[in-house]
């Protein structure tokens, strides 16, 4: 029997959209942009990226997926960092918080074996960014971040570690 609800509550990436659009009240900027996340296994997954500037603190949302025959990974990255404006350059410091889901599928009559799992993870972050005004009001931003998690236990695929973002975004005053 499935639980019936409201979508969006039950929805992983609409709640954490949801939470970093509520820092916006008090943002002075907004960037959205896209973001290649690579894990250890040198394969970049593409994602997206939305971020609330709020002086030199940043609330950041990166999410991915990535789906093949069997297998589905989808996960969130959730940040707050300090940054250390040099110019149009920076770094950036701060913790990381890691979703991650992996599901396998089977088809019929294999479908007995699917399986599914959901791991969370705290862990720190580190990088790097090149700011570039395009104009009086907008701005793009590469950013280059890794996300470091102390290793944990994961039946299907190990998802802590090591997440390295590669991010392009357009940031905006509000």
């Amino acid at each position: 029997m499935k639980k019936r609800g409201l979508l969006i509550l039950k929805h992983w990436t609409w709640q954490l959209i949801f939470i970093a659009s509520s820092f916006s009240l008090w943002a002075n900027e907004v960037k959205i942009g896209i973001s290649g996340m690579e894990g250890g296994d040198n394969l970049i997954t593409e994602g997206s990226y939305l971020s609330f500037l709020m002086g030199e603190t940043s609330f950041d949302l990166y999410t991915f997926q990535k789906q093949e025959n069997l297998f589905r990974i989808h996960t969130n990255l959730l940040s707050i960092s300090g940054q250390f404006p040099l110019k149009s350059f920076g770094v950036r410091y701060g913790i990381s918080f890691l979703r991650n889901e992996t599901s396998l599928q089977f088809k019929a009559p294999y479908d007995q074996y699917n399986e599914s799992e959901e791991n969370y993870n705290m862990g720190w972050l580190f990088g790097f960014y090149h700011k570039i005004n395009l104009s009086s009001s907008w701005s793009l931003e590469l950013l280059w971040i890794s996300h470091l998690y102390p290793a944990g236990v994961s039946t299907i695929t190990l998802v802590t570690g090591r997440k390295e973002t590669l991010t392009m975004a357009l940031g905006h005053p509000i």
